[in-house]
């Protein structure tokens, strides 16, 4: 599903525009960074939890020209789904 195909659905089920749809996601996921930015997990009970996890630095092999590389440490986002999320999928 792409990304208009979900304006497209939310905008019939709301009545909303997917102008005003696509205005209303766009700050939610703002939103989130932001949260995720300022040091705090972004949780929607029965949905799931948005954190930030810290990678540490690792080696891994470079088959383009088979040698050892560095991989630096990162700071990746993360999505844990919640129980009511995962159980709705069963459906």
């Amino acid at each position: 599903m792409k990304q208009k195909d979900v304006l497209q659905a939310v905008s019939r089920r709301t009545g909303y525009t997917q102008r005003e749809v696509k205005k209303v996601l766009e700050t939610v996921f703002d939103v989130i960074v932001d949260g995720l930015n300022d040091g705090e997990s972004v949780r929607f009970k029965g949905f799931g939890a948005f954190q930030k996890v810290k990678k540490a630095e690792r080696k891994r092999y470079d088959f383009t020209n088979g040698e050892m590389v560095d991989v630096p440490e990162r700071i990746i986002p993360t999505f844990k789904a919640g129980n009511l999320f995962i159980e709705r999928m069963k459906k």
